[in-house]
């Protein structure tokens, strides 16, 4: 199965305001993985926000920048900022 690329990705909760360990760790409680590649993700080091998108409002613009200078077509780049989202969402809510 075919699943990288521009089809498959997108930005999400990770990267909105507030406590993003927290957020990591209230989903790793309600949605465990069971992945033992991500097993001790406790001890890791905890990161407050992500560098360049401290406010989502003003920096979010700089994934569609980044995007662009990367070479990523309109079409793709409309996929990675919340097309992708959708299609997964209309996917699942017509089952």
């Amino acid at each position: 199965m075919d699943l990288v690329g521009a089809e498959h990705v997108a930005f999400g909760p990770d990267n909105m305001y507030g406590d993003h360990c927290g957020l990591h760790v209230a989903l790793s409680k309600v949605f465990p993985t069971g992945d033992s590649a991500i097993e001790g993700h406790e001890n890791l080091p905890k990161i407050r926000y992500v560098k360049g998108l401290e406010n989502p409002t003003e920096s979010s613009k700089n994934i569609v920048r980044n995007l662009v200078k990367l070479g990523y077509s309109d079409e793709d780049t409309a996929k990675i900022i919340g097309g992708n989202v959708l299609r997964v969402l209309r996917e699942i809510w017509e089952k």
